[in-house]
């Protein structure tokens, strides 16, 4: 009778423990914030042609949550055998079912990794649903080993969003492969991870292994096991022509790319693009070649566009010409920074260009002082207007030839295209290669398009004008005659030395000349910011520093802010990656 009793105690208290344990691991409604996973129960059969039958069972729950529709499955179509090398495995769906019936689903591919997305986004699920996915996997099995053949497969992807409460996988192999001819490795957890605490291993039978969970799958865990086996007992896919090399030839095709885009570029510009030279040495100019104004200098040397040195140049010019004063004002206090004032004298600018023109009033509006400061994230708006005036009345004197920059921007629309495609366009061979290539074909296409731009047979001559005006002005002590032949040739080109980049050099060029005494009394009436002598040197530093000064202000705008063994976990072939939508 004891013995009868204890043994009623003991199944008794076995069917309670089970009880207890599915009551603990039961989720309550409020517990429930998205779908997880109850329980995945997982068939992969192994045959003998390298192939693998896989039947999904996920039992899934998203409890009373609103606007849910299914889960997705995700799997990849290849393994890496090494880093430059990948293995294609092409995947079959048998079928997928809901509650045993058929349900609607859709699929894509991106990079290689094959997603069904099952359900219906005109019906609403609740509570438990059970998927049933059933596919075939070729060419799962590894050679590469001279010593042996190997399974090495994620049972469930690393990638999942979805917890999985309980996971149980069978692996049926081959009857020849079994407990006693085979070497066994398990991992779990995140991507990477070598320890295999979070499941069990068991032959349940000869050849039957078996794969149980311990605890949760978190999100971005999974299971991968690799299985040694003696060769000859999987037969080894004998791969096609195409699959040996067709990767190969893809590459090679890809890479013509680059070079073909390269030729055409070249050839192009060889035609429309090339500046020809006038054929002889540069000589010295002595004057402003054609009176072209700093700013419309800069658009003819830079084919088109305006550097904001050459709008600060085109400020002090006016003021050389008595448009505008220029008045430094120093710091205040402690916390105070040293400022720029500019002040509309009156004068009438009919004969300033357009540009010039415009110049003044995006300076001072309706004002007569305005502070340097105070064009801080404002006058940047302006550039592009500047620019479009000066090319304008370049373009209406025929200094270049029209075809160069309608290849420009048609070279500039296709690398722009391109570069959008590849982030908004799906890859679909190749993704890294294909990426590689196109960023060098879209900067060939850049470079060519920002040399397109070709300047006509006159202004080649104007070219060859202006830089014998800064030869000239890098070499001024030799040629005193001309330069003491004309007043006020200081300041007069004092503007193209900023835009030259030679301030420095153009002011050492004036003390050779002059000497030392002649500073002793000069002071500039277009500029207000010394007591005292008037310091060459000072004045140099200060005309470079207001030039930098200005060239950072006006081009200024206002900021954006934004958003920025020898295996291990995941290192295997296939494996579902589930999620919820």
């Amino acid at each position: 009778m004891k013995k009868i009793l204890s043994s009623i105690f003991l199944v008794s208290y076995f069917f309670i423990f089970l009880f207890s344990c599915s009551l603990a691991s039961a989720r309550t409604p409020a517990q429930i914030t998205d779908w997880y996973i109850k329980d995945r129960q997982i068939e992969i059969q192994v045959n003998k042609d390298a192939s693998l039958d896989i039947t999904e069972n996920i039992l899934a729950d998203c409890g009373t949550l609103p606007d849910k529709h299914g889960i997705t499955y995700s799997v990849p179509t290849f393994y890496q055998l090494t880093l430059g090398e990948k293995v294609t495995m092409p995947i079959n769906l048998t079928s997928i079912t809901h509650g045993g019936e058929n349900v609607k689903y859709s699929s894509s591919t991106d990079s290689g990794i094959l997603t069904w997305k099952i359900g219906d986004p005109n019906i609403i699920v609740t509570g438990e649903n059970d998927y049933v996915i059933k596919y075939k996997v070729s060419r799962a099995i590894r050679f590469g080993n001279p010593g042996f053949d190997e399974f090495y497969w994620n049972i469930t992807g690393p990638f999942s969003t979805l917890e999985d409460d309980h996971l149980l996988a069978k692996i049926t192999f081959p009857l020849e492969i079994n407990d006693s001819n085979t070497a066994l490795n398990g991992y779990s957890g995140k991507f990477g991870t070598k320890d295999a605490g979070a499941v069990t291993y068991q032959w349940t039978e000869k050849n039957i292994l078996q794969i149980e969970s311990k605890r949760t799958l978190k999100v971005g865990e999974g299971i991968t096991t690799s299985i040694t086996f003696p060769k000859g007992i999987i037969s080894q896919p004998v791969l096609t022509f195409w699959e040996k090399y067709g990767d190969m030839i893809i590459g090679l095709i890809l890479l013509l790319i680059p070079i073909l885009v390269f030729l055409i570029c070249f050839i192009l510009w060889w035609k429309y693009g090339r500046d020809v030279s006038p054929g002889r040495a540069v000589a010295p100019e002595f004057a402003i070649p054609d009176d072209m104004n700093p700013m419309e200098m800069s658009v003819f040397l830079d084919n088109g566009k305006l550097k904001t040195s050459a709008i600060s140049a085109a400020i002090v010019n006016l003021a050389v010409q008595g448009y505008i004063k220029i008045e430094a004002i120093p710091k205040q206090g402690l916390f105070s920074s040293a400022d720029t004032k500019f002040i509309r004298t009156g004068k009438i600018s009919s004969s300033l260009s357009d540009a010039e023109k415009n110049l003044i009033d995006y300076l001072f509006g309706s004002l007569n002082e305005v502070k340097l400061s105070d064009l801080k994230n404002q006058f940047y708006k302006h550039i592009s207007s500047l620019k479009n005036a000066c090319f304008s009345k370049l373009s209406s004197e025929n200094l270049f030839e029209k075809k160069g920059f309608g290849m420009q921007t048609t070279m500039f629309v296709i690398g722009g295209l391109w570069a959008a495609g590849l982030f908004f366009a799906p890859v679909l061979i190749s993704a890294p290669l294909f990426y590689v290539i196109s960023i060098i074909s879209i900067i060939i296409l850049f470079i060519f398009g920002y040399l397109m731009p070709k300047r006509s047979k006159k202004g080649e001559e104007l070219l060859w004008r202006i830089k014998g005006l800064k030869m000239y002005m890098m070499t001024a002590e030799k040629y005193r005659q001309k330069f003491n032949e004309k007043e006020g040739i200081f300041e007069r080109f004092l503007p193209y030395a900023m835009l030259f980049g030679i301030t420095d050099l153009w002011v050492s060029k004036i003390k050779q000349i002059y000497g030392e005494e002649y500073f002793n009394t000069y002071h500039p009436i277009w500029y207000v910011g010394y007591i005292g002598n008037f310091n060459i040197d000072d004045f140099s530093s200060q005309i470079s520093a207001l030039s930098s000064n200005m060239a950072s202000t006006i081009s200024s705008s206002p900021s954006s802010t934004g958003s920025g063994g020898g295996g291990f976990s995941g290192g295997g072939g296939g494996g579902g990656s589930v999620g919820g939508w």
